[in-house]
């Protein structure tokens, strides 16, 4: 080939093979070379080098490093944590020998064979958690699943998820991990769980790697355990729906509680007002850990939180703020500070909206003087006479101004 056609095919190998790809032609997925795309060849999309060629020292290095980029692709949501070299020549028999590096700078090449006997290992303990449920397709099984997630650290059980996942894509198809394929699957099955219950986050075969994917689509069990729980929109009816379900007392209050900290990881970003939402819920979870309370007494204070977050929405007007903004103030204010005065924090927010509505102007928000100006503004007024009473320190605290500001900025901004 000539080099500008050399270099469109290799444009082409270094984009993901998209539906509008093969329309355009490109399909490109693997590339014979002989002395060519080491030094300089970045295309961390690549998932596998086919070594056929007895490459030494810094040439080996580099082929090696070239495949082992990790790659994150932000539309699919797929990644690549490792690289794979097949070996046609016998390099990787004795590879140090080969790099002629010191071994320390080096580390360690795993072969398949030598990660496949680590796998039982690996999987039982992702599926450890789960040692005491009995793995069925029924409602039973889903309930005592999502007893045992909503008990456990989550954060080390994804851990633990993602690196059976990763280890399986390093091996498969190795015929030593077969005898664990329906465990495997039951993993998925738990995470998908998991993915919708805690997560809010609908499954899609398509987040895993390749082969991951293609074992999902061969078993019916992934993509048909489902059904068992209530599917049950947050919406304006969701406590009704909630009450004609089967699910006992204790499971609508997990529910509930699960629908609640998904509503307010959605909005935290929002609103300060979420900060106490979270804190009263994290009491109501402790006093349902203790049993301080029955359970039905637990259950209508939890209906109870879920209506008033349901209802945030009309909460600045039922409170007579004027607009969002100054009811963002004003939380920010007494999430800040427990026994603040809050008639008059409420006039203070008020006002201060009403001084900057009254100057700003289109873009006000990139004119860094004019942003500064209106901090002063602010600070000037917290040490007023007559909201000095509230010690807010303004003047001398610059993360809560910062933080007040913020808000102005989000909700008074002129495009």
């Amino acid at each position: 080939m000539d080099d500008e056609t050399r270099r469109t095919y290799v444009k082409q190998f270094k984009r993901r093979i998209t539906e509008e790809e093969k329309a355009n032609g490109n399909n490109l997925k693997i590339f014979i070379v002989c002395n060519m795309l080491l030094t300089g060849f970045d295309a961390p999309i690549e998932q596998t080098m086919y070594l056929d060629s007895p490459l030494r020292d810094h040439n080996l290095l580099q082929a090696i490093a070239r495949t082992n980029r990790p790659y994150d692709d932000k539309v699919s949501k797929l990644s690549k944590e490792f690289g794979r070299v097949v070996d046609y020549v016998g390099v990787f028999q004795n590879y140090k020998e080969a790099l002629n590096y010191d071994p320390e700078d080096i580390g360690e090449f795993q072969d398949v064979d030598s990660l496949a006997k680590t796998f039982p290992a690996v999987l039982e303990k992702a599926m450890s958690y789960f040692s005491e449920v009995k793995l069925e397709d029924s409602y039973e099984c889903t309930i005592a699943l999502l007893r045992v997630l909503s008990g456990i650290d989550q954060g080390k059980f994804e851990n633990a998820f993602h690196n059976t996942v990763q280890l399986w894509e390093a091996i498969s198809p190795n015929p030593v991990i077969r005898p664990y394929r329906e465990r495997y699957l039951w993993l998925l099955t738990i995470y998908e769980l998991y993915l919708e219950e805690f997560k809010r986050t609908l499954f899609e075969a398509d987040i895993y790697a390749m082969k991951t994917r293609e074992l999902i689509r061969e078993s019916a069990k992934l993509l048909n355990f489902k059904g068992h729980l209530p599917e049950i929109a947050i919406d304006s009816d969701y406590l009704e729906k909630l009450k004609e379900t089967k699910l006992s007392p204790e499971d609508k209050a997990e529910k509930i509680i699960r629908d609640i900290e998904t509503v307010i990881r959605l909005n935290e970003n929002n609103s300060a007002v979420y900060v106490e939402f979270q804190q009263r819920l994290d009491e109501l979870i402790r006093q349902k850990r203790e049993e301080s309370q029955a359970i039905e007494d637990i259950l209508l204070k939890l209906s109870a939180l879920y209506a008033e977050i349901d209802d945030v929405a009309s909460l600045p007007r039922r409170m007579g703020f004027d607009d969002k903004g100054s009811f963002e103030l004003f939380t920010i204010l007494t999430n800040r500070f427990s026994g603040i005065d809050k008639p008059l924090a409420k006039e203070f927010v008020t006002e201060s909206t009403h001084q900057l509505k009254a100057k700003i102007y289109l873009g006000w928000q990139e004119i860094f003087q004019d942003v500064n100006r209106f901090k002063f503004d602010l600070q000037l007024l917290s040490v007023s006479d007559k909201y000095a009473p509230l010690h807010l320190d303004l003047a001398d605290n610059d993360e809560l101004t910062n933080e007040l500001m913020n808000a102005m900025i989000k909700f008074y901004s002129i495009n």
